[in-house]
């Protein structure tokens, strides 16, 4: 998967990206697309349809900024990913200060650790999806 840069960003969060979107195809995304829409990682599907947009977050700064464009251009939900607890909980803390209540029952929040996490529990669902063309 190729994956554009935006910016000034860093080696770490191209690495996230490309990370986060392989998960997303091998858990049975229709496309994954990067930087789509200002999404950092947009996954489609068309049965049900829907559109999962992953923001990659280091801070606080522009989370609300982005989750709420990215249900303003068509997310059906909103993931945040953050590198470690400690952004997590920051980003935790501006979301629930800020972000409207009709956002918050499809906006998720997780660490880098949790796609991880979920493939290595979970191996079968990433072998079958690896095996169709």
């Amino acid at each position: 998967m190729q994956v554009p840069r935006r910016g000034n960003e860093t080696r770490n969060h191209v690495e996230t990206k490309t990370a986060s979107g392989e998960c997303l195809r091998q858990f049975g995304a229709d496309s994954v697309l990067c930087e789509h829409n200002g999404g950092d990682v947009v996954a489609r599907r068309t049965s049900p349809p829907g559109t999962l947009v992953i923001e990659i977050e280091r801070s606080k700064r522009n989370v609300l900024r982005n989750v709420t464009r990215d249900f303003e251009q068509g997310a059906t939900a909103v993931l945040v990913e953050c590198p470690d607890f400690a952004t997590a909980a920051e980003v935790a803390r501006a979301l629930d200060r800020s972000l409207p209540r009709e956002l918050r029952e499809n906006t998720g929040l997780m660490t880098s650790a949790t796609l991880r996490v979920l493939k290595s529990f979970f191996p079968q669902v990433t072998s079958t999806q690896s095996k169709q063309p």
